[in-house]
């Protein structure tokens, strides 16, 4: 549909990578939409590279201390 879609750059400037996360619960419903969403989702001449983990309690609090690696 023409008009409808935002540009690119308006898409790719407001883009951001929170590095923490609040602390809210998803049901198993959404976390399940999510991933089925997902599956849509176009990977790079059809290679799914994908590895998906979902992880609560004791290793999500583990993930959510730790600190980000350095890119450089």
């Amino acid at each position: 549909m023409p008009g409808t879609a935002a540009p690119f750059t308006d898409i790719a400037r407001s883009r951001r990578s929170p590095l923490r996360f609040l602390p809210t619960a998803l049901s198993p419903s959404d976390i399940r939409g999510v991933l089925e969403d997902a599956q849509t989702a176009p990977s790079n001449r059809n290679t799914q590279p994908w590895t998906v983990h979902v992880v609560s309690g004791t290793a999500r609090a583990a993930l959510g201390k730790e600190q980000p690696r350095s890119s450089g």
